[in-house]
């Protein structure tokens, strides 16, 4: 068998039709009994402290706080 038979043997078993046969994983949700994680801050909030944190740069690493 060649590896392109090999391939469409795996699309058809697995139920994969439909789907691009040069493709090496498959994504997909699946459902969870787990909680679901949250944010603990509202979206826009996030984007703006990272956009400080990372508009100050090379200033953090005079800051005791983040020095390494």
């Amino acid at each position: 068998m060649n590896s392109q038979h090999d391939a469409r043997e795996f699309v058809k078993r697995h139920g994969l039709l439909g789907m691009e046969p040069n493709r090496r994983f498959l994504l997909h949700e699946t459902g969870s009994s787990l909680p679901q994680p949250h944010l603990w801050y509202d979206n826009q909030d996030s984007i703006s402290a990272l956009k400080l944190f990372l508009d100050a740069g090379d200033e953090l690493a005079e800051i005791p706080t983040y020095r390494l």
